[in-house]
């Protein structure tokens, strides 16, 4: 049977009080906690991070209108449940209303340095077993997260968070600050296995055994010319299913927690050129 999620944004203070918000930052903030939960179901129906269209079509999200009176909009949507999926040979991904809620929760906290603490057993199995995974999957949010905060500050004060009359999260100044705020450190090297790379916006993903996880990276202006090659080569032998290890000189972007946020590279080369560096 279908089951149904409703989640509401409630905006509060300034603005909101006068029952209006700014209309363009405004529509970012939905829009942007809209993208966040396509990312979240996405991945609860694949197993898979996915960073644009096309999405898993058995979870759809539509914006209802607003409270008449208030400054509270509705995110109404509907789950067709698949048949669960397993992934790493043990942990199987049940969709449903709680789940979802319970990946969202995650993602939304830990994307503004709050450490959750999930109640849905799904999300609790892949926090303890697969928190790479949790940890990618905010890294991939964390664009649509800092939309979401577009009218803080501009007429709006905080921006609460209700999942099937859960509480799940606010979002204020403070939270604003904490997702946009990031600092470079000293280079250093790394070696992993490029899983995604987009040659037109010199950016991809690399995984990292030491972490775990998929790290975002963007290539420097002024890399190393043969850095896009030995990333391509990399990226190729991981689509076929033999993955080539990859050196890399980079400066890691930080979370003001130490998570890491995405790798910045300099230079890049495959093992075999290893002495050549």
């Amino acid at each position: 049977m279908p089951e149904e999620i409703t989640v509401v944004l409630k905006f509060e203070g300034g603005d909101p009080d006068k029952h209006r918000i700014v209309a363009y930052e405004g529509s970012q903030s939905v829009s942007g906690f809209s993208r966040a939960l396509v990312l979240t179901s996405h991945y609860l129906s694949t197993g898979k991070i996915r960073y644009r269209t096309p999405f898993a079509d058995n979870v759809r999200f539509f914006i209802q209108p607003p409270h008449s009176g208030s400054l509270e909009f509705d995110i109404w949507g509907i789950i067709n449940s698949p048949a669960p999926i397993t992934i790493g040979g043990q942990i199987v991904l049940d969709i449903t209303a709680a789940s979802v809620m319970g990946i969202f929760q995650w993602v939304l906290l830990r994307a503004i340095g709050k450490r959750p603490r999930p109640k849905n057993e799904t999300v609790k199995k892949l926090a303890e077993q697969r928190e790479g995974d949790l940890e990618a999957l905010t890294d991939a949010c964390e664009p649509a997260i800092l939309e979401a905060h577009s009218s803080i500050g501009l007429g709006v004060n905080n921006i609460v968070v209700i999942g099937n009359n859960n509480y799940i999260a606010t979002f204020d100044r403070s939270t604003k600050e904490y997702v946009r705020a990031s600092h470079q450190q000293h280079e250093e090297l790394i070696a992993g296995n490029v899983s995604r790379l987009n040659v037109n916006q010199k950016s991809g993903g690399i995984y990292l055994i030491e972490e775990g996880r998929v790290v975002p990276f963007s290539i420097a202006r002024d890399a190393n010319p043969r850095t896009l090659g030995a990333l391509g080569t990399s990226v190729n032998a991981y689509a076929a299913g033999k993955p080539e290890s990859v050196s890399a000189r980079v400066r890691r972007v930080v979370a003001p927690d130490g998570r890491i946020k995405k790798f910045i590279i300099y230079d890049a080369w495959r093992e075999s050129e290893l002495e050549t560096a």
